[in-house]
């Protein structure tokens, strides 16, 4: 008999307009007790007039950044949730200052309360996220809110996504089975059997028919289906995913710098180097002199190595 604690569900896009509507909260509620603590009621009017306006355009903006962070977090870390709530803060918070100093009105905010304000809305967001995300790993713990993950494949790749797995207690994810392509229907079809939530592919780049007998029986599935690419055959240097003239490129070598990275790091390359040298030319034109009369040949060491692009 299966266990009705495994079907409880928690990742309903419908939380994701209530953790919203919580932020929006949050932010209102924090410019207001900010005002109250720092300016008291008597300037109840100006907080209308002055106030509410930069808390209706702070609520507006993180509704715009709402899709990096508001979403199922599940089988990422801490930080991984928490990353994306500071930095859209701060992106938000950035922008109200520049309309601000844009429109000449900065002298009008209290830099105490508008400080206070960001600081203690930025608390309550994480602190909330970090109290649901404990009650989380405390109902998964009872066996509450859980994923079924169905791994296709055998060998190094497949033992390494059940290790990670097993070792992530708090993600919410259980191995349903371990299959190969060729047990999957056999699986999927017998009576009574839960249909997994995630079904992971853990086989190597290079078996097609794997990989299409895989999705021929999952063609009516309504799981995740994600690719676990086994990288252990390949030496990858640099390693990421390009676009380029529209197509998704997996970069097996190459350059992370580029574009305008490449400009700062060359600046930053030569200020740096200009002033490490002046630091160090007096120890180094001593050792050149030890070199030219302890011993024959030139001072300088020269040799050709491969640059930029590859040039000589």
């Amino acid at each position: 008999m299966t266990d009705r604690r495994q079907r409880i569900r928690l990742s309903s896009p419908v939380w994701s307009h209530v953790a919203l509507c919580l932020d929006a909260v949050l932010i209102a509620v924090c410019a207001l007790l900010s005002f109250e603590w720092y300016l008291g009621r008597n300037a109840q009017a100006q907080l209308l007039s002055h106030y509410s306006l930069l808390v209706f355009a702070a609520v507006l903006l993180m509704v715009g950044f709402a899709n990096n962070f508001n979403r199922s977090w599940r089988g990422n870390s801490l930080l991984d949730m928490l990353k994306p709530v500071i930095l859209s803060w701060c992106y938000t918070l950035a922008i109200i200052i520049a309309w601000l100093f844009i429109s000449k009105t900065s002298s009008d905010v209290s830099r105490v309360w508008f400080g206070t304000w960001a600081l203690s809305a930025l608390v309550a967001m994480c602190v909330t996220r970090l109290t649901i995300y404990a009650w989380l790993r405390w109902l998964r713990s009872k066996g509450y809110n859980f994923k079924m993950v169905l791994i296709v494949g055998t060998g190094p790749c497949s033992e390494f996504a059940q290790k990670s797995i097993e070792a992530a207690t708090w993600s919410g994810l259980k191995i349903q089975a371990v299959l190969e392509p060729q047990a999957l229907a056999a699986f999927i079809n017998t009576p009574g059997q839960r249909q997994p939530d995630e079904v992971w592919l853990c086989l190597k780049l290079g078996d097609k028919a794997g990989i299409e007998a895989t999705l021929a029986v999952l063609r009516h599935s309504t799981a995740n289906i994600r690719m676990v690419p086994d990288w252990s055959s390949l030496n990858l240097m640099n390693h990421g995913i390009s676009e380029m003239v529209g197509l998704q490129l997996l970069d097996l070598s190459a350059s992370p710098i580029n574009g305008l990275t490449h400009v700062v790091k060359e600046a930053q390359d030569k200020v740096l180097a200009t002033l490490i040298l002046m630091l160090v030319s007096p120890l180094m034109l001593l050792i050149a002199l030890a070199i030219k009369l302890t011993s024959p040949g030139p001072v300088l060491f020269t040799q050709l190595r491969h640059g930029w692009n590859g040039q000589k």
